[in-house]
């Protein structure tokens, strides 16, 4: 594991440079899913072609028949980093589950409905009747909205998800975000609003597409949430925790903490795992 600081340096040094903090006319660009920008071995690697989209997933610890369903992050246009491998790598390996992790379509070839819809059909696909629902920033969303479709059809097999950073509300309003900003070094708020707008359009006034409130779910589901303190997603994240009663969350901040740490190798990736490893064997 490399040490926080030198990451935080790292990363606080270059951040400028990310997906976030580009200007937002360079962000639409066409996406496409076939091919991932990190080669990182797998055991499994399936393709799926949906009413013309593919769809990837990537299978670790195959032998295992409990499973997680994990949604990599990237604000629905960036395909998959060499951290979502690896840490998909080390969740199977830590948990002792089969991880699948999906490479799914990115605006603008696919809205966030539409990829949820495809995503969906490849999870009745697979048939597992022990199934979590996992992601990571916009990931979670995904997670979230998959977890509520199901419930909508009366489907409660799902009754664990785990989020890490989710993206709450794409509006991004809370008066607390603007103390935390300053703080923040990988996202760019402003822009996290613009990509909101453009990737969501008409969605975007329904809370329901970008996430679920408690008036949403109609069973009971155990919910794991990690977010870092120097992330501008945490404050609605909070607010989001407290409002919820059908969903039982269990939310970690972890202190100075940047967006999606838990993903990167640092110490504090094994205090998570160690976390989730315990509320799945629950």
């Amino acid at each position: 594991m490399i040490p926080y600081f030198i990451v935080y340096k790292i990363m606080n040094k270059f951040g400028s440079k990310s997906m976030f903090h580009q200007p937002i006319d360079k962000l639409f660009y066409n996406s496409t899913i076939v091919k991932p920008r990190y080669k990182y071995p797998c055991q499994i690697q399936q393709s799926f072609l949906i009413e013309n989209h593919t769809i990837i997933t990537h299978h670790y610890n195959i032998k295992e028949k409990k499973v997680v369903f994990y949604f990599p992050g990237g604000a629905f246009m960036d395909p998959p980093s060499i951290f979502h491998y690896k840490f998909a790598k080390r969740l199977a390996r830590k948990t002792k589950r089969r991880v699948i992790m999906f490479q799914y379509p990115l605006f603008p070839e696919a809205d966030p409905i539409t990829t949820t819809l495809l995503i969906k059909k490849i999870i009745k696909k697979y048939n597992y009747s022990d199934v979590v629902l996992m992601g990571d920033s916009a990931g979670a969303n995904l997670a979230l909205y998959v977890l509520y479709s199901f419930q909508k059809e009366n489907i409660n097999y799902i009754n664990k998800i785990i989020l890490l950073s989710p993206w709450i509300d794409g509006k991004l309003e809370n008066n607390n975000i603007n103390i935390i900003e300053q703080y923040d070094f990988v996202l760019d708020k402003q822009n996290c609003i613009e990509i909101a707008k453009k990737v969501y359009g008409k969605y975007l006034d329904s809370s329901i597409y970008l996430c679920p409130t408690l008036d949403d779910f109609k069973y009971e589901t155990k919910v794991l949430m990690f977010s870092g303190e120097y992330e501008i997603f945490t404050p609605d994240a909070i607010k989001w925790t407290k409002q919820q009663n059908v969903l039982k969350v269990k939310h970690h901040v972890y202190k100075r903490m940047c967006h999606c740490f838990a993903i990167l190798p640092i110490n504090n990736q094994n205090s998570v795992l160690k976390k989730i490893s315990k509320f799945l064997s629950k």
